[in-house]
């Protein structure tokens, strides 16, 4: 059991001496030093390499006063131990190896994660939980079912806009809820296993559920993520609902009680809308993080003051840090974060 430190205080509403602050995408390709490692390895190699996930988890810990590491690792990794191995193409993102668009094609994927499929995940968190100051929390993840489909279902890329499940879902609706079924018991082992080897907590990511109309994500992502909730009531889970957040009413966030906001609405919105028992965590504009210092740091302190006071708010942004951001940018954001008013009731 890790001491408890700014962000595990937050995620159970207590108060603390500022904000708790990570960046989703904290680890990768806009720090110099990551930089170093990917010309040796490839994208797997890191990912698949114990040793070299937990290296470069912990480089932005080293650089700044964080509070959460999370694993480096990639939602892909799930598909690939089903059956759909991926690659990352430089300049055009992932490509899977095969696609699931019929019976044919789910029966002949495995029906769960495999003992040992995923073990260089678990090996790495427990390095890294050896590894990290016991104030920091360690941070685990996945993708939601629905977003790990768009990917199953179309082969890879979402430039085109995953036309392939949409289609799924008008003619085969039946075997889209197969799909989805079958990816939603492989998220929940997978998420119950990365808390067994060390995670403090985990991330589940809806990259894609704003592609859907309110009326089509209460049909095909919903009822999926109140299993996984169900399944780990009582864990530290926070749903990432990147673009349709404010379909969800204060009943249904309860069922999460950790909600990871894109910046596509003020903080205080989803403040008013879900209630004070709910914890969000964001939702700084990634793109502000281009701006020079002063206006950065402006538009930091607009998001913690839009919060309000009390606690229930970890900062981050509303979507993952973009390759080009200068590391000496995160640095004046962390700087803020920290020197903001304390937390109070």
């Amino acid at each position: 059991m890790t001491t408890p430190g700014r962000f595990l205080q937050t995620c159970d509403l207590r108060q603390t001496d500022s904000r708790p602050v990570w960046l989703m995408r904290q680890a990768g390709r806009y720090l110099p030093e990551y930089r170093q490692i990917r010309e040796r390895h490839s994208f797997k190699e890191m990912v698949t390499t114990p040793e070299l996930c937990a290296e470069i988890t912990l480089q932005p810990i080293r650089r700044y006063d964080l509070d959460a590491a999370i694993i480096f690792s990639d939602i892909l990794v799930l598909l690939e131990a089903l059956g759909a191995p991926y690659e990352i193409i430089e300049g055009r993102g992932p490509v899977l190896e095969r696609t699931v668009r019929s019976a044919a094609d789910l029966d002949s994927l495995s029906t769960g994660v495999e003992a040992g499929d995923l073990d260089y995940v678990y090996e790495s968190l427990g390095l890294l939980r050896a590894e990290l100051a016991p104030e920091l929390a360690l941070l685990g993840f996945a993708g939601a079912p629905w977003t790990l489909a768009c990917y199953l279902v179309s082969g890879g890329s979402s430039q085109d806009g995953f036309p392939e499940i949409i289609g799924l879902s008008k003619d085969e609706p039946v075997l889209l809820t197969k799909i989805l079924e079958r990816l939603t018991d492989a998220v929940i082992a997978h998420l119950k296993a990365q808390l067994q080897a060390g995670a403090d907590a985990v991330q589940v990511f809806d990259s894609w559920a704003g592609m859907l109309g309110r009326e089509q994500y209460r049909e095909l992502v919903l009822p999926h993520m109140q299993r996984i909730a169900a399944a780990l009531a009582g864990e530290r889970v926070i749903y990432f609902l990147k673009g349709a957040t404010h379909y969800l009413s204060a009943a249904e966030a309860a069922q999460f009680r950790l909600l990871s906001v894109d910046h596509q609405r003020p903080l205080s919105y989803y403040r008013d809308k879900l209630g004070g028992d709910i914890v969000l965590q964001g939702n700084l504009d990634p793109a502000a993080l281009r701006l020079d210092p002063a206006e950065l740091a402006a538009e930091t302190r607009k998001v913690l003051a839009d919060h309000g006071p009390g606690p229930g708010h970890i900062f981050n942004l509303g979507h993952g840090i973009t390759p080009d951001i200068p590391p000496e940018h995160v640095q004046v954001m962390v700087e803020t974060v920290r020197a903001f008013a304390p937390v109070t009731a």
